[in-house]
């Protein structure tokens, strides 16, 4: 068992964003300056609607995106 300060950051983001090409000529803006802290130990929900970012934010944070 591994036991962190609870000032501990466990995950950190700023000024992320992302953005997919879309056809030739469209691009649609995905994530648009989000910064987040996620402190160790701590119980974090990400919530919105359907298309808000909330699965490419978590895979970026999972390195399954750049």
């Amino acid at each position: 068992m591994t036991v962190t300060a609870p000032d501990e950051r466990a995950l950190a983001m700023d000024g992320l964003g992302k953005s997919f090409s879309v056809g030739k000529r469209r691009v649609v803006r995905a994530l648009e300056d989000i910064s987040l802290e996620v402190r160790a130990g701590a119980v974090t929900a990400l919530v919105g609607p359907d298309g808000a970012g909330k699965s490419t934010l978590l895979r970026i944070a999972a390195g399954l995106l750049k």
